[in-house]
């Protein structure tokens, strides 16, 4: 069985779920999502705090229990692994225990065998690009039931629809901000720009976590709907809206990344920011989280 660990929120579980599943199904095996690492996750009140939240698309959490041996050796490795990096050095990683070193791909995560352990982020296509056509029919949305996103998306198919995604609320925390940061107006006047150019009668659907304040700071000389009606347990469905648009402008965050990555339009474009993250260091690491088909700006 591969035993993969789940955190953050939607979008991060997906990656997370897609390299696991992709790892059982190469190897044959079941796949369990450990689950430890949400709802209890808050260390102090910056922290968002977050749940399980693949079960909208019908995936469950394993019930299986991992016996008191296998959970004494996975956390003896994960204690292990944090003293290294405490003192710098890489993690540790085997066949069975395999814990991400850094954000770039690692293909060493093939090795790993029937039995694994599996920790990480794995930000990356390349992780579960071997079995793509079953991670998107894994990540089906279930039908929409509200009149306005049934209107929305009754719209979106009927135009040349360009979502917009704009990521701030815990982006803004001053612990958030310091890693990632924020597209920039200029990386959004700048995209919707090269869409206008190459697109005939574009449509913008925009999404965001604050949008008064999108309202107040982007105005486009085009039809623009301002999508704020899906909220908490239902934020999902801008991602779901994203991925049926024409084509996409992403922010630097896995929630629209998915959403376009969804999107089945073959001829779509989908831009990007070149910048991912605000923090230098880890930003030198994204060059195999964008597809080659994606436009950085």
């Amino acid at each position: 069985m591969i035993y993969i660990q789940l955190n953050g929120g939607l979008g991060n579980q997906m990656f997370q779920y897609a390299c696991g599943r992709s790892l059982s199904l190469k190897n044959a095996t079941k796949l369990y999502l450990d689950v430890k690492m949400l709802n209890n996750n808050k260390v102090n009140t910056t922290d968002t705090i977050r749940s399980f939240e693949l079960g909208i698309f019908n995936i469950r959490k394993t019930e299986t229990r991992i016996n008191n041996f296998k959970k004494t050796s996975f956390l003896f490795f994960k204690i292990l692994n944090s003293i290294t990096i405490k003192f710098g050095l890489n993690r540790i990683q085997t066949s069975k225990y395999f814990v991400e070193r850094e954000f770039s791909y690692n293909g060493g995560i093939n090795s790993v065998g029937k039995e694994s352990f599996i920790s990480g982020n794995w930000q990356s296509p390349l992780y579960f690009q071997s079995y793509e056509s079953i991670i998107r029919e894994d990540f089906k949305f279930p039908m929409l039931s509200s009149p306005n996103n049934i209107m929305l998306l009754k719209k979106i198919k009927n135009t040349n629809s360009v979502s917009i995604h704009i990521r701030r609320g815990d982006y803004l925390n001053s612990k958030t901000y310091k890693t990632h940061g924020i597209c920039s107006m200029e990386y959004y006047f700048r995209a919707t720009s090269y869409i206008s150019e190459t697109q005939s009668d574009p449509v913008f659907f925009i999404f965001s976590d604050d949008i008064k304040w999108v309202k107040a700071n982007l105005s486009l000389e085009f039809e623009t709907y301002y999508v704020s009606e899906n909220k908490d347990e239902n934020s999902y469905i801008d991602m779901q809206l994203m991925s049926e648009c024409k084509h996409n402008i992403i922010a630097n965050s896995s929630f629209s990344w998915w959403g376009a990555w969804l999107n089945s339009n073959p001829s779509k474009i989908v831009i990007s920011p070149k910048r991912w993250f605000k923090n230098n260091e880890i930003n030198e690491k994204t060059k195999d989280l964008i597809p080659k088909t994606w436009i950085k700006f």
